[in-house]
């Protein structure tokens, strides 16, 4: 990456002319600068969380191809392949004046990154049987198709493929940079369907899906409860520098608006991970089951920030 030249050169973007409907005002783009500076900070220190936060809110505020190239690389260096791909993407798509040198330069160096980049990104493939019904496959609870690889952070995920009459099959499957992993399902046994086990397994079945449904949305209001509310207390100790009672000065209210916004939204994801767990644990518990049957439940959450995903077998 050709770091070196570009962070120094995005605390010089506010003097530059930007193809944009709206023009920022002056004190926007003080703020924004201020913001990038920080952020040019933290990605020297190492901290790619952080710096990607101060990037992506000082381009929503200046639309500059050096502030995305930024916030692209920092979630590269997260292992957050997918969204880095996004993000590079916009970048090599701003608008911008055809005699900015550094704007330019910017632009080229995204697109030189993110074509790189697409040979890092992993993959999942099922392969399944070509006799009998096609299955239900989903990765990290998102329904995704059998029929070509699936591309994923690199990590740890949960495969899931689930046939009609048979149990979920569930698999945890690790993925490197650059690797194409292969889930094999195996063929239906001979009359599966007409098992009598089939038969009696209809409520339960049907009653399934709903339950880790609640499971995953608890899961996921949990995980944002937790990060929106980091996010606050590191905007909160921002603002203690800045403002004293509650009286903080003008460029610093887009901050405080930011911080009120996190914290509602930590309430929030905290009360419906609470409800959605509490119900999932609730038809989990109620759910009929036949006697010789053992219950199986693991919890998982993938580093590669693919979301939240619980494992079981019934």
């Amino acid at each position: 990456m050709k770091t070196l030249s570009i962070v120094p050169a995005i605390l010089l973007f506010c003097a530059c002319p930007l193809a944009r409907a709206e023009n920022p005002t002056r004190s926007e783009k003080d703020v924004a600068r201020e913001i990038a500076r920080r952020g040019s900070e933290y990605f020297d220190d190492g901290e790619w969380e952080r710096a990607r936060e101060h990037f992506h809110r000082a381009y929503r505020i200046v639309r500059a191809p050096t502030l995305a190239l930024m916030e692209a690389r920092s979630l590269a260096h997260l292992g957050r392949l997918l969204e880095a791909i996004d993000v590079y993407t916009r970048a090599a798509e701003v608008p911008f004046d055809d005699g900015n040198e550094i704007y330019r330069r910017a632009v080229a160096h995204a697109r030189e990154e993110l074509a790189a980049l697409r040979e890092r990104v992993p993959s999942i493939r099922v392969m399944i049987p070509a006799e009998g019904p096609e299955p239900e496959v989903r990765i990290d609870g998102s329904l995704v198709s059998s029929a070509s690889p699936t591309v994923v952070d690199p990590g740890t995920h949960v495969v899931a493929i689930s046939r009609r009459g048979l149990p979920v099959k569930w698999d945890s499957v690790t993925v490197r940079e650059g690797e194409e992993r292969i889930v094999r399902l195996d063929p239906l046994p001979p009359a599966a369907h007409e098992s009598p086990a089939v038969a009696r397994s209809g409520p339960s079945s049907a009653l399934q899906p709903v339950m880790w449904t609640a499971f995953g949305v608890g899961g996921v209001g949990v995980v944002v409860g937790i990060v929106s509310g980091a996010l606050a207390l590191e905007r909160k100790s921002d603002l203690d520098r800045v403002c004293s009672d509650d009286a903080c000065p003008p460029g610093a209210q887009s901050d405080l608006r930011a911080y009120r916004n996190l914290r509602t939204a930590s309430t929030v994801g905290y009360v419906v991970g609470v409800a959605g767990l509490g119900t999932g644990a609730v038809m989990l518990a109620t759910m009929p089951r036949e006697s010789k049957t053992s219950t199986r439940v693991g919890g998982f959450v993938s580093p590669s920030y693919s979301g939240v995903a619980l494992a079981g077998a019934f």
